[in-house]
Parts: C-alpha cells; sequence; structure tokens
C-alpha cells in the first residue's frame, strides 16, 4: 500500500498527517490540503505535527513599511526646511512700510532727526491708511424677532435725519392698537359730554326746584304773616269792646258772647302762628330736598365719568414707543452704504444697512512706531500734510492722488490692522494711528475702506522726487 504524506493548513496550524491511497481526501471548509507526491512505507516515522513555519503574508511587510515611511517622510521635511531656509538668506532684507529704513530717516533722537531734516529734505513717512467717514458707519438694526415691511431706501441714496428707512411688522400692530386707544378716547369723551350735559340739566332742575321752594314758602309766609296781623287786630278789638262791656254793665249773656268770640280769636291766631311756623319749617326742608337732589345728581355725575373706559396714558405711551420702534429712521444725515435687509425676512441680530455721513472723510492711517517722535515734531513746527496713492486713487482721481491734513495723531501702540500685499514684509508690526482730514471727499466718499499707501510730509519741505 502506498502513503501519501499531507500537509494540512486549518486554522493557521500546520500539521503532517499520513493517509494511504485507499483514503477518501476531501476538501472541508477551513482545511486546505498541499499533497506532496512520494510513497512513503511507514506513517509511524513521520510525526503528525510539526513546529509552525513563518510565511511571508502582506500584513508582515505593512509592519515593517511604516517605521520605513516615517523616517522618509522626516527627512523629506529636514531637507525642505533647509532648502526654504537657504532660499530666503538670498532674498535681500526690506524694511517694513513706515519704519525709519522705508521712510530714509534714521531713528534718533528729536534734536537729531531736526538737524537731519533740516540738512537734508526729508522723504516723508510711508504707512498704510484706509479711506473711512469722519463720523464713522453706523451699523443700523431693529428689534430682533421682527418682521420686515417694507424698505423705504436704496443702497447709494441720500437720506435726511429721522426720515423712515424700514417699517416692520409691529409699526401696524402698535398704530391699530393706538387707533382702538384713540376711538376709545373718543367715546369715552362722547358719553363724558352726554353725561355733563344731562348733569346740567339735573342741576338746572334741581336749582329751578330750590327757588321754587324758596319762592313757594315766602308766599306762604306772607300770608300767614298777614293772616296772623289780622288776627291779632280782630284779638284786640274783641278784647277791647269786652272790657267795655263789662264796664258798662251790659248783660251776663252779652259778655259771655263776646268772651267766647275773644276765645275764638285767640284760638286762631295761635293756629296761625303755628301754621306759619310750619310753612317755615316746610320750605326750609323743600329747600334741602332740593340741595339733596342736586348733591346726589352731581355725585352720580361723578361716578359715571369713572365709569366710563378712558385708555390709560401709559398705555398710550407704550403704544407709541412700539410704532416708534417699528419704524426704523435714520439717526443723522447722509447716505445709504449698503443694504443687507430683504421684505419678508426676520430681523436678527445682524445689521440691516449702513449709513454715513460723506461730507467729511478721512484716512486713517497705521505709522511705524519709531516714526512717532519725528512726526510730532513736525507737528509742532507748522503741520502734517499727507498725500494718498493706488492704483485705484490714480483711475478715479484727476490729480491721481489724495491729498489732506493731519488732523490728531493717537497715543496708543499696538498691533496692525492694515495687512500689506507684499508677502515678504512684516504682518505683524507695532503702530500708531493718524487721522488725516482729505481735502477731496466727494472723490473718496465712492472709495470707503479702500487701502492705499500714505506719506506724511512736514508742511513746510517741498515733496522730493520719489
Amino acid at each position: 500500500m502506498d502513503y501519501f504524506h499531507l500537509r494540512v493548513y486549518r486554522n493557521r496550524e500546520i500539521s503532517w498527517r499520513a493517509f494511504s491511497s485507499t483514503d477518501s481526501i476531501a476538501s472541508k471548509p477551513g482545511i486546505v490540503y498541499h499533497a506532496k507526491n512520494w510513497p512513503m512505507r511507514s506513517p509511524r516515522r513521520f510525526p503528525m505535527r510539526c513546529p509552525r513555519p513563518i510565511p511571508f503574508h502582506p500584513r508582515r511587510f505593512g509592519q515593517l513599511a511604516t517605521p520605513l515611511g516615517l523616517v522618509i517622510a522626516l527627512l523629506g521635511l529636514f531637507l525642505g526646511g533647509y532648502a526654504t531656509w537657504q532660499l530666503q538668506s538670498l532674498k535681500p532684507a526690506t524694511a517694513p512700510s513706515g519704519s525709519p529704513a522705508a521712510s530714509g530717516a534714521a531713528p534718533s533722537t528729536s534734536t537729531s532727526a531736526s538737524a537731519e531734516s533740516a540738512s537734508v529734505p526729508s522723504q516723508g513717512i510711508f504707512a498704510l491708511a484706509k479711506l473711512e467717514p469722519e463720523g464713522g458707519i453706523l451699523q443700523i438694526g431693529g428689534l430682533p424677532g421682527d418682521r420686515i415691511l417694507e424698505i423705504m431706501v436704496q443702497p447709494g441714496q441720500e437720506v435726511r435725519e429721522n426720515q423712515p428707512l424700514i417699517r416692520l411688522a409691529s409699526y401696524e400692530v402698535a398704530d391699530a392698537e393706538l387707533a382702538l386707544l384713540d376711538a376709545q378716547k373718543q367715546r369715552g369723551e362722547d358719553l363724558r359730554r352726554i353725561i355733563q350735559d344731562s348733569a346740567q340739566a339735573q342741576d338746572a332742575e334741581a336749582q329751578a326746584k330750590i327757588a321754587q321752594a324758596r319762592a313757594s314758602g315766602k308766599i306762604d309766609l306772607q300770608l300767614a304773616d298777614k293772616k296772623i296781623q289780622l288776627l291779632e287786630g280782630q284779638t284786640a278789638s274783641a278784647q277791647d269792646l269786652l272790657a267795655r262791656l263789662q264796664q258798662s254793665g251790659q248783660s251776663r249773656l252779652e259778655i259771655e258772647k263776646q268772651d267766647s268770640l275773644l276765645k275764638q280769636l285767640q284760638s286762631e291766631l295761635e293756629s296761625a302762628r303755628i301754621s306759619r311756623q310750619h310753612a317755615v319749617e316746610a320750605a326750609e326742608r323743600s329747600e334741602r330736598l332740593a340741595e339733596l337732589q342736586r348733591t346726589s345728581a352731581r355725585k352720580n355725575v361723578d361716578r359715571l365719568l369713572m365709569e366710563i373706559p378712558a385708555p390709560l396714558p401709559e398705555a398710550v405711551r407704550l403704544a407709541t414707543l412700539r410704532r416708534r420702534n417699528g419704524e426704523i429712521n435714520a439717526p443723522i444725515a447722509g447716505k445709504i452704504l449698503s443694504l443687507s435687509a430683504r421684505r419678508g425676512e426676520l430681523v436678527g441680530q445682524f445689521p440691516l444697512m449702513q449709513l454715513a455721513d460723506t461730507k467729511r472723510m478721512i484716512a486713517i492711517a497705521e505709522v511705524y512706531e519709531t516714526s512717532k517722535a519725528e512726526l510730532e515734531q513736525w507737528l509742532k513746527q507748522g503741520g502734517v500734510r499727507a498725500e494718498l496713492e493706488s492704483a485705484l486713487i490714480r483711475e478715479m482721481v484727476p490729480e491721481k492722488k489724495l491729498t489732506g491734513t493731519v488732523q490728531r495723531v493717537g497715543s496708543m501702540i499696538g498691533r496692525n490692522q492694515l495687512m500689506p500685499l507684499d508677502p515678504v514684509q512684516d504682518a505683524d508690526r507695532r503702530i500708531f494711528e493718524v487721522r488725516v482730514l482729505l481735502d477731496q471727499p466727494d472723490l473718496a466718499s465712492r472709495m470707503i475702506h479702500h487701502q492705499a499707501t500714505i506719506r506724511l510730509l512736514p508742511k513746510q519741505a517741498e515733496p522730493a522726487a520719489r
């Protein structure tokens, strides 16, 4: 019987097995059979397992390639940096804009600078400058969350102070609130007028009742007084007659009859006096009642006036303030520089437009800090003039440059905000700001935020050839 020597790969384990020619060798999942065709006398002479060999695999090559690639990358970076350093060392050194080397003046004290400027004409101080309106650019915005209803201006339009620029949706709401408050106020005034007219009529009626009560009481008193006078006269006559009858010795019947008549007259007189007192009291009661009715009518009128629904002054002021905030007006007279608002948009945190007064334009120059002493000395000697040049200025200005006068020299030293276009120059410089009032504001207003090169010269010095 012939035997075959098979190498079996299963789960990365290698084993040797002996099979006879009569055995069924079938490939199973995960098992690979590799047979060497040589006959074997006995399978016992070969071991069933052997040490695992180290076959070649792509993953093992990747483990070796990673450190090798890192070494190659570091070597390339080193060579590139060395080449860059060599190229930079070959370039000529350039002085930053506004520095003493660029302006042609060596850094020295004010005494040496004045002596040098007296002997050698100064080339000026060069720096970067930006064109700005003198009053700055106003960022116009609205209350966040409101909606833009109407835009009443266009970019580039000249506007006057307090001119409406943008109308928001809250303007209509506040306007409707004010209209409602005005209607309530008008209705309250109408009701007040009606109540006051009714009160006047009631007061007139009460006064008429009082006058009537007084007149009626006066008449009653007059009648009572006349009746009392009449009864007093009759009583006095009856007393005299009774006395004469008693003295003359008349019959007893006549005397009793006269005495009875006297008593009747006295009784009527007493009754008349009581009636007069009652008439006085009745007149007083009628007058007091009329006064009470008049007072009650007045209080009723006051109560009705208090119940009239009238708008509060605070509500009117609040609605007026809402309407004022719903309409954005121009705070100053000027020109609309940009308009980023669109109809129907919601107002956010960003400005809706930019407004500036372009009648006076300035240039803000960033001058190198070493030129501060020289510039201040020029200001003391008679002032400093400025010249601005750039490609855009040469195209738009007939004189090929903008001129101006230095207004103010800043006292704070800080980092520059204007970046030079030349990549070789320093991007980080220590500068101070200089404000220059321009002589051509109408031309400069067409180039707001334009960056140009400015040249500062003393006024008594003539411009040297550049």
